[in-house]
């Protein structure tokens, strides 16, 4: 146990590492549109879903057995899907009635082809990249889909509501029916393993996608040209080695998984279990969930209502009670402030690296000033600490100063950075101002 805690830990230092600075660019260049459309909130205040029957569509390899059978419950059962799933949707002819995105690379490629203004909203993470916030759609809410870490966004607005994850958007849309208080949570498609070293559904974008073994260790490979293009993932000729692990499977035995699949699979059955949730498996296939019941699909199908539960008209209403132009307003007065604070701590910091000379000489009058600076600097970040998230993995351990060159250095890196992180960022905020504006 202590073990995988410091692997979790280590993966959401990494993943940190790697998007923080994207998170936080793109949350800065999405706050307009996070201020024209309402927050996910709203549908949790309204009772929109209350009660009904809630299908995650997963992109397991496993929902190519039943993606057929999901037709029938069209109109009987909140249907959400996540964005990489549609291909797989559209090919079967069947609309989902709410779609859901989170990660920040620019996954506008999962909608090729797609009429995304036929869902009846598109469910987005505040810091997605800004292509696929401004789709198209019928309508749009939007969520902190990394609790805390752009929380800040909502700062100002009425909904701010953050949704818990596991790291995985199915953790997140089974966070979701928890807030919204459906009942049964239904899954299909996830496999949470790679049946026959496949990672995804037929007609997904990455389909083609396998996994490669050799020993106890495998990659991954076959991706699509899109998938590899995308900055974040590091081009299509990077490999790299994962171990293998085995998990109990649906029909018992054991299926290979990975240590991330791992982990989401033990975040699924610890809220399954901590929120009491009525949870039906109908994946047909892939890993075993603790605490859940595991059926046929045609089998839940045979016992849920069979009545239209009104779901367009359920999210039409829920919508109409967002006030945007109020929303706009305060999203306005938050981004001058943030702003202002960041002009101001970018002047301190200055002012702090011009002193450091005199600090090394041993001038006790800039060292006491540099101290008194660094406190307001200090309140002035905190203000605005998006800056560092945005510069987690270069940030050093001390901004003390002592009068020693050597331990100064790290001092004025950091100050260099709040320099370089406003010069940035508030370009992006003064044309998030003038868009609102």
């Amino acid at each position: 146990m202590v073990q995988e805690a410091l692997d979790a830990y280590r993966i959401c230092a990494n993943t940190i590492d790697v998007f923080g600075e994207t998170w936080i660019m793109q949350g800065l260049e999405n706050l307009p549109v996070i201020a024209s459309n309402p927050g996910i909130g709203l549908l949790e205040r309204s009772r929109a879903f209350a009660g009904l029957p809630m299908v995650i569509i997963a992109s397991g390899p496993s929902l190519s057995k039943n993606i057929e059978q999901l037709r029938r419950l069209k109109g009987r059962a909140l249907l959400i899907t996540f964005s990489h799933s549609l291909g797989a949707l559209n090919r079967a002819g069947i609309d989902p009635d709410l779609v859901l995105a989170l990660d920040p690379e620019d996954l506008r490629y999962h909608f090729d082809g797609y009429d995304t203004t036929r869902p009846e909203a598109l469910l987005l993470g505040a810091t997605i990249h800004p292509g696929v916030l401004r789709l198209p759609a019928k309508r749009i809410f939007t969520f902190a889909a990394n609790s805390s870490l752009d929380g800040w966004i909502y700062k100002s607005l009425v909904d701010k509501e953050m949704v818990a994850t596991g790291g995985s958007v199915a953790c997140s849309a089974l966070s979701l029916g928890v807030i919204w208080g459906c009942s049964p949570l239904i899954f299909v498609g996830l496999d949470l393993s790679y049946p026959d070293g496949r990672v995804y559904a037929d007609g997904i974008a990455d389909d083609q996608a396998r996994i490669v073994q050799n020993g106890d260790l495998f990659y991954t490979e076959g991706w699509s040209t899109k998938y590899s293009e995308m900055a974040t993932v590091g081009g299509a000729t990077r490999t790299y080695n994962e171990r293998l692990h085995t998990a109990k499977g649906y029909y018992g035995g054991t299926v290979p998984t990975s240590f991330s699949f791992g982990m989401y699979r033990r975040w699924i059955e610890s809220a399954i279990k901590q929120h009491r949730l009525t949870v039906w498996n109908c994946t047909e296939g892939g890993a075993y969930l603790e605490n859940a019941e595991h059926i046929k699909l045609e089998d839940a199908i045979e016992r849920l209502p069979t009545c239209d539960a009104g779901i367009p008209a359920r999210v039409s209403r829920a919508s109409v009670e967002f006030d945007k132009p109020e929303a706009q307003r305060r999203m306005l007065c938050q981004i001058r402030e943030m702003i202002r604070d960041m002009r101001k701590s970018a002047s301190l910091a200055a002012r702090c690296c011009e002193l450091i000379p005199d600090a090394n000489d041993g001038n006790l009058d800039a060292i006491d000033e540099i101290k008194s600076l660094s406190k307001d600097l200090k309140d002035g970040i905190d203000k605005v600490g998006f800056v560092i998230l945005a510069n987690q993995k270069n940030l050093w351990e001390t901004s003390e100063v002592d009068g020693r060159d050597e331990h100064n250095k790290a001092a004025v890196d950091n100050w260099q950075l709040v320099i370089a992180s406003a010069a940035r960022m508030i370009p992006i905020l003064e044309r998030s101002a003038q868009e609102l504006e």
